[in-house]
C-alpha cells in the first residue's frame, strides 16, 4: 500500500503569486514616497520665489554720495591763471588723488608730493601731512603728524569731524621746485544735472 505524500506547502518566495501580492503591497508606499520626494523640493523653491519677489528692491540703498566739485589752483599762476575744475568721489584716497592731479595738470610724476592739511585762519604748521613715501622729517616741523595718503579719503577731510570747514589743502609737487596747488571744495555735484548731460553715471 504506498505511503500517503505529506501535502506541499508552497512558500511565498517561490510562489510567484504570493510574491505578487507582497511587491503590490509594496508599490503603493514607494510611489507615496516619491511623490512627497519629488514634491518637496518644488514647494520650498516656490516659496522662496514669493519671498525673493516680494522684498523690496530699497531695502539697502546701493545710491553713492554724490561727488566733491574741487577747485584745484596752481599757486602763483595769474596770467592766465592755471586752475582745474574736479569731480570726485568722496571715497577716493589721497594717493589716488595724487594721479588724477598728475593728469590734470600734465605732470610727469617724477617727484615727492604732500599733501598739507591746514588750518583756516593763520599760518601755523599744518595739522597733518599725508605723503606716499617716508622721507627726511626735517623738511617739516617735528610736530607735524606725518601720515600715509593711502589711509586717508577725501570724505576724512572734507567731512570729517575734525578737519570740516576748519582746514585747507595745499598738495606740493617736488619738494624742489615746490609746485603747490590750492585745494578748493566748492561743493557737490549735482547728479540730475550730471544726468542731463548725458555723463555716465561711472564717470
Amino acid at each position: 500500500m504506498p505511503k500517503a505524500s505529506k501535502p506541499r506547502t508552497v512558500s511565498a518566495r517561490s510562489n510567484p503569486l504570493v510574491q505578487k501580492s507582497a511587491n503590490a503591497t509594496k508599490k503603493p508606499t514607494t510611489k507615496k514616497a516619491s511623490r512627497q520626494e519629488t514634491a518637496a523640493p518644488t514647494i520650498k523653491s516656490s516659496a522662496t520665489q514669493i519671498d525673493l519677489t516680494s522684498k523690496p528692491t530699497t531695502t539697502i540703498s546701493t545710491v553713492a554720495d554724490p561727488n566733491y566739485l574741487v577747485l584745484v589752483h596752481l599757486v602763483d599762476t595769474e596770467d592766465p591763471p592755471i586752475n582745474r575744475l574736479l569731480s570726485l568721489p568722496p571715497d577716493l584716497t589721497f594717493d589716488r588723488f595724487h594721479t588724477v592731479l598728475q593728469a590734470a595738470f600734465g605732470w610727469a610724476t617724477i617727484h615727492m608730493h604732500t599733501f598739507d592739511i591746514n588750518p583756516i585762519e593763520g599760518r601755523g604748521r599744518s595739522l597733518v601731512c599725508l605723503q606716499s613715501d617716508v622721507f627726511d622729517h626735517d623738511f617739516y616741523p617735528v610736530k607735524t603728524p606725518i601720515k600715509k595718503d593711502s589711509d586717508y579719503k577725501l570724505a576724512d577731510i572734507f567731512d570729517g569731524e575734525r578737519y570740516k570747514d576748519k582746514t585747507e589743502v595745499m598738495y606740493t609737487y617736488d619738494q624742489g621746485d615746490s609746485w603747490e596747488h590750492q585745494v578748493v571744495l566748492l561743493g557737490r555735484a549735482d547728479p540730475i544735472l550730471k544726468k542731463a548731460m548725458g555723463i555716465p553715471s561711472e564717470v
